[in-house]
């Protein structure tokens, strides 16, 4: 919640801190995701648990190629719950030093309860393999949850 955990000092590193390609097709697969609706006038991005907010730049960064998508996007809403993360991501996003995506207003959540109902894409990469999940196998004595716990038999007196 207070740190970086992304990168070789943190706990993991994700696609989009590898390369900017990565985001930069996720942008175009944006788009054709937006013409294949359509074309609406007027949509909201959402992403889930943005890191560093790295997809996101990158991908608006790509669609500033194709001016009647990016033109469409009237709001980013980012769900993210760590003020380092926000922090990161303001600078990433919104910073003056960097190129800014005009006419885009940014929004940061705690929850998906606080965003508005309108026309939205929404992007969770990677936010659904951080969320714990219980873990069944198979054994001899049939389904079993698979747990981790500490052995201390050793360490008795």
């Amino acid at each position: 919640m207070v740190g970086d955990v992304f990168g070789r000092q943190g706990d993991f590193v994700t696609s989009p801190e590898i390369s900017q390609i990565f985001g930069e097709l996720m942008g175009i697969w944006f788009m054709t995701q937006w013409q294949s609706q359509g074309k609406p006038d007027k949509i909201q991005v959402i992403e889930l648990g943005p890191g560093r907010g790295t997809l996101l730049y990158d991908m608006l960064n790509a669609m500033t190629n194709f001016n009647d998508c990016f033109r469409s996007i009237c709001e980013v809403h980012l769900i993210e719950v760590s003020p380092k993360l926000r922090e990161i991501q303001y600078q990433k996003l919104c910073s003056s030093s960097r190129s800014t995506f005009d006419g885009v207003k940014f929004f940061w959540h705690d929850t998906f309860n606080e965003i508005p109902d309108k026309w939205s894409m929404i992007i969770a990469h990677e936010f659904f393999d951080a969320l714990p999940i219980h873990l069944f196998e198979r054994t001899s004595n049939g389904w079993h949850e698979v747990m981790v716990d500490i052995d201390d038999t050793n360490n008795r007196q």
